[in-house]
């Protein structure tokens, strides 16, 4: 997902991706890519994503201070 910033440009995607861990167990991140800088910044991990945490991804508050 996209997130257009001031003046319609797009400075940020958020993805929701999941990760294999050496002792099978999977975990769901979410991060945010600045896409000027490519930084990437993990939001969070869980191993039980609930609604709650889904829905961060959707409706973000900016990790990028402006």
């Amino acid at each position: 997902m996209l997130h257009r910033g001031m003046f319609g440009a797009i400075r940020m995607a958020i993805e929701q991706v999941t990760v294999d861990t050496v002792f099978f167990r999977r975990l769901f991140v979410l991060v945010f890519i600045e896409l000027q800088t490519r930084i990437v910044r993990v939001a969070g991990v869980t191993a039980h994503p609930t609604d709650a945490w889904a829905v961060k991804g959707e409706f973000p508050e900016s990790p990028v201070s402006t």
